[in-house]
Parts: C-alpha cells; sequence; structure tokens
C-alpha cells in the first residue's frame, strides 16, 4: 500500500468508496466463470482424453496431460482474477486512479478470463474425441480464442472501470 499521497489528491479510507456496479465486475462475474469452468472440467473429466496438445513448435504439437493442463490454468485463472481484483479494491479505496492504476488491474483481471475461457474451449473441443486431430484443432481454437477473449476483456475493463486521472 503507497504511504504517500499523491499531489492535489484526496486520500479516502472509505471502504464503500468503489462504485456498486464494480462489485459485480470485480467479484460475482470472476468468480461465476471460475465456478462455471470447475463444474465443467469436474463434469468432463472421464471423458477428456489423458494426454493434450499443449504447445506448437517447429517439429509440431507436443503433448502433455489434461489434467495438469486445466489445474495450471485454472490455477492461473483464479490467481489473476484474484488479484486484479485486490488491486483495483486497494486503489479505490486509496483515492486516486491514473493510467497505472487502470491498465494493471484490467490485464490481470482480462488474463484471468482468457485463461479460463482457452480452458473452456479446450475441453469443449476435446470433450468424447480420441483422435489426434480433433486435439490439435482444438488446441489451435483456444489460442485464438485466448488472444480474442484477453482484447475484448481488456476494452470492457477500460470501459467499466473509473476513468483515470490526470496528474495535478
Amino acid at each position: 500500500m503507497i504511504t504517500g499521497n499523491p499531489a492535489g489528491q484526496v486520500r479516502t479510507t472509505d471502504s464503500k468508496a468503489a462504485p456498486k456496479r464494480l462489485f459485480w465486475v470485480l467479484t460475482i462475474i470472476p468468480l461465476l466463470v471460475f465456478v462455471l469452468c470447475c463444474a465443467l472440467y469436474l463434469m468432463s473429466r472421464s471423458e477428456l482424453p489423458a494426454s493434450i496438445a499443449i504447445h506448437v513448435g517447429s517439429d509440431g504439437f507436443g503433448f502433455g496431460s489434461m489434467q495438469s493442463t486445466a489445474l495450471i490454468q485454472l490455477g492461473l485463472g483464479l490467481l489473476m482474477l484474484g488479484f486484479g481484483t485486490r488491486y483495483t479494491l486497494d486503489r479505490l479505496k486509496i483515492g486516486y486512479w491514473y493510467m497505472a492504476e487502470k491498465t494493471v488491474p484490467a490485464s490481470f483481471i482480462s488474463i484471468g478470463y482468457a485463461s479460463l475461457v482457452s480452458l473452456l474451449t479446450l475441453i469443449l473441443g476435446v470433450w468424447g474425441e480420441q483422435g489426434e486431430a480433433a486435439q490439435e484443432s482444438a488446441f489451435t481454437r483456444s489460442i485464438l480464442i485466448f488472444a480474442v477473449t484477453l482484447i475484448l476483456s481488456m476494452g470492457i475493463h477500460a470501459v467499466v472501470l473509473p476513468r483515470i486521472r490526470n496528474f495535478e
């Protein structure tokens, strides 16, 4: 937490300083997306292949454990969403909001969403499929969906999060 008071800014320690609409954006929606991803993974776990395409290199696709991939993406999504939310709430309590204070949480939250949506795409792409071609196609789609979700989420958070204040 920053102890100094930026020039011209008034500190607010009121916990209700954050607008009510941000409560949904920062807590409820990320939590629902995370729970949805966990539930879908647990429901489909028995019908998912043991190995999945996890990277692309000059030698083609590399394969790894589906369980490890899912757990890493779930963990990354939860970590990024949690950090972005906590950072945003802390900055809103302090009472100043410059470009970095908006860019950092928007980036972390967007990476969290992109990771979770990418996992959903991967699970739905290989659910019940055993062929290598289906796995490679699901991997390619999940990378594309990761990029699209990241870009869309950054744009949405640029609008939803409070406007930045100029240095005074």
